[in-house]
């Protein structure tokens, strides 16, 4: 009950953590904005965006524009975002 923020274009800014592929395959990467959040299965803090792997180096600052989502990580839905093209993730400052 209440807002659901999915779907929302949304706009984050944070220090790549991780990147790789998930179970399905699917090409990820994590950025932290600060908050140091870990959810479901994670093993470093930030939001998974699903996309491409960056050319970034674990630590750069990155922005990117996309859709907020959600997946399902064991028992827990933990948030995603999709991003709505390959540019529209962008290296800030290394």
């Amino acid at each position: 009950m209440g807002l659901n923020t999915l779907g929302l274009l949304t706009r984050i800014t944070g220090r790549l953590t991780e990147f790789g592929a998930d179970g399905v395959g699917q090409l990820f990467f994590r950025l932290d904005d600060g908050g140091g959040i870990m959810q479901g299965s994670q093993t470093q803090p930030g939001i998974k965006v699903l996309s491409f792997a960056p050319s970034s180096n674990i630590g750069d600052m990155i922005e990117v524009i996309g859709v907020l989502g959600s997946e399902k990580d064991g028992e827990a839905v933990v948030p995603v975002i999709r991003l709505r093209e390959f540019e529209t993730g962008t290296v800030v400052a290394p």
